[in-house]
């Protein structure tokens, strides 16, 4: 009652990863497509002059990345610990009104069901959106596409170069992986504050 949005701000904060987990996703789809983009030209040029080409390394900015999703895992983990504290200080904050349930009649599995819908059904709306959001936002930023010129056509410059265009795949796996990562992180969370509703339901909480 003193502070009744502390489980949303927790709640926010683990969405805010998963919204920078679905842009790290298309950046890592968007960074594979254009290199792969560029070493098909190069290998275009490179056998239109008759010598060999060797594709560039790469690794320095998908290792950036996996330090990206480093970081949004450890942040999940921490969102996590928040969401655990946050709801068992709900279940135990309302001690005396799940006691008072239990001795009219109310089973605990009943109880054990309404806490865990409460909690699940925004949050698991929640993971998708905040997915979605970074997976847009992330699309809006780099396009949906990666362009470049085939100046194996025309080494000089004199004329037109033939624009070459491929889609970034949709990050389906990375996106999928995230997903389950958060509402596992959130069935946790609310598996760790079940474990109180039992003492919290005990008749002798009803004794002021």
């Amino acid at each position: 009652m003193a502070d009744p949005w502390n489980g949303s701000r927790t709640l926010a904060a683990l969405l805010g990863c998963l919204v920078l987990a679905g842009g790290a996703a298309v950046l890592r789809e968007w960074f594979a497509a254009d290199f792969a983009l560029q070493d098909e030209i190069m290998q275009r040029y490179a056998a239109a002059q008759g010598v060999d080409y060797f594709p560039q390394d790469h690794s320095f900015y998908f290792q950036s990345l996996d330090l990206v999703n480093l970081a949004i895992t450890v942040g999940l983990l921490i969102a996590t610990g928040g969401l655990v504290v946050a709801l068992t200080e709900s279940v135990t904050s309302r001690r005396r009104a799940y006691a008072a349930l239990v001795a009219t009649g109310v089973g605990r599995g009943t109880l054990a069901r309404a806490v865990l819908w409460q909690s699940m059904a925004p949050a698991a709306l929640g993971v998708l959106l905040a997915l979605a959001v970074g997976t847009g936002l992330a699309y809006g930023l780099f396009g949906t596409t990666v362009t470049d010129y085939d100046f194996s056509v025309c080494p000089t410059g004199d004329c037109e170069q033939p624009p070459i265009i491929r889609n970034v795949p949709f990050p389906l796996v990375d996106l999928a992986l995230f997903g389950v990562g958060g509402l596992v992180a959130l069935l946790a969370a609310v598996g760790v504050g079940l474990l109180f509703l039992r003492a919290s339901t005990a008749l002798e909480e009803l004794r002021v």
